[in-house]
């Protein structure tokens, strides 16, 4: 079974300085609004079939799942079974590709669209 980052935003926020001028919280809700789970993992090279199922860009092993939102109805989270690998958000996807933390993950899909100055 996957298991989301159990920390919350506000634990998040309290640890970590964007060095924008936005709380993290609204930072992380621009972002999650602004991106698809399944087009960010295309520009990763990784790609899920109709059931949300692919292979895992790190281990290369095929038990990488896209999670089911029973709120949005859309592929939101992300997990690898293999690598035992808690997943998360589209946030958490880029920093663990990126090796960088969340916060900087944040601030980097933040500029892609240009949703922050």
């Amino acid at each position: 079974m996957c298991v989301k980052n159990t920390m919350t935003e506000e634990a998040i926020e309290s640890e970590t300085d964007t060095g924008i001028e936005i709380p993290y919280s609204e930072l992380v809700r621009i972002v999650r609004e602004a991106y698809e789970m399944e087009s960010t993992l295309n520009a990763y090279g990784t790609y899920v079939d109709e059931n949300g199922r692919g292979v895992c860009p790190k281990c290369s092993l095929t038990d990488f799942r896209l999670l089911l939102s029973r709120l949005t109805g859309k592929y939101d989270e992300w997990c690898c079974m293999d690598c035992e690998w808690p997943g998360g958000d589209v946030i958490d996807f880029v920093a663990w590709m990126e090796n960088i933390d969340v916060t900087e993950a944040a601030q980097h899909l933040a500029k892609r669209p240009g949703l922050l100055k």
